[in-house]
């Protein structure tokens, strides 16, 4: 779980430093807070994905699907309450805020697919 902490960390580090000029050349504030924003829950959210599957990984495979899906409905829907929320309760810039989630999830979920297939790849070599 250490090296992808890391790894993850690091995709948020890069994320920020790539956005921070970008969004403090776009027109009105908040840019670089949404993207902030962004990491923060896409981070959350792959956490809490990585942790329940390498958890199941030892289950059978309906039990493992299970926590699979069911995991992955219950983090669309907190994500989706997110977006609801940043878009109806708050001043920030929706467009930058689903654009930031978009490339943060999308790059983040890439990294937990790489070391989902490592956990079971080390799985199925040691049966």
């Amino acid at each position: 779980m250490g090296s992808f902490v890391r790894v993850i960390l690091l995709i948020d580090l890069v994320i920020l430093v790539l956005g921070y000029w970008p969004t403090q050349m776009a027109v009105g504030g908040g840019h670089f807070l949404v993207l902030v924003l962004a990491c923060i829950l896409t981070t959350l959210s792959v956490a809490m994905s990585y942790y329940s599957i390498s958890k199941s990984m030892e289950k059978k495979m309906g039990q493992m699907m299970g926590t699979v899906f069911g995991g992955m409905g219950l983090r669309l829907l907190l994500l989706l309450a997110s977006v609801v929320a940043v878009i109806f309760l708050t001043d920030l810039p929706q467009f930058s805020f689903i654009i930031s989630l978009f490339i943060c999830y999308i790059s983040k979920s890439v990294a937990e697919i790489i070391f989902i297939n490592r956990i079971q790849n080390k799985s199925l070599s040691s049966n």
